[in-house]
């Protein structure tokens, strides 16, 4: 089983900080919305985006597939009056000689991955808890 780690802190009025492994990424947790920092919507985008791309490694890999570049693009689509993504949807452009039929295989290869119950878990609402710690910028001990 593998496991994964992130921790976020506020660190200031309009903002906050999520860091996995030795990687720091700015949120906005402002209301009005911050163009140097990611919202937890794009955040998940960015997810979304990143298996996709694991998808057509996993792919050229298994298929031998030839491929000289890729470029995903993800939308979501939601209400300004819930938090709640209506619906999100990938554009995948892979940049090969490969015929048609080859291309569509590599596309079930991504979408078998974006399937797999562990990758789409991550949309699920998460269950949580919240208790005081004086200082809180970084995880205490439990």
């Amino acid at each position: 089983m593998e496991e994964y780690v992130v921790t976020a802190r506020r660190v200031g009025v309009r903002a906050g900080e999520v860091r996995a492994r030795s990687i720091a990424i700015a949120l906005d947790t402002t209301q009005d919305g911050r163009h140097d920092a990611l919202s937890g919507t794009e955040l998940l985008l960015a997810a979304t985006a990143a298996e996709v791309l694991v998808g057509v490694e996993r792919a050229v890999a298994a298929l031998d597939f030839q491929l000289a570049g890729a470029f995903v693009r993800v939308r979501a689509a939601r209400h300004t009056s819930s938090a709640a993504a209506l619906a999100v949807e990938y554009e995948l452009f892979v940049d090969t000689t490969e015929s048609d039929e080859r291309v569509a295989q590599l596309h079930e290869h991504v979408r078998r991955v974006l399937a797999d119950p562990e990758v789409r878990a991550a949309t699920a609402p998460p269950g949580g808890r919240i208790r005081r710690q004086v200082g809180a910028t970084t995880a205490g001990s439990t």
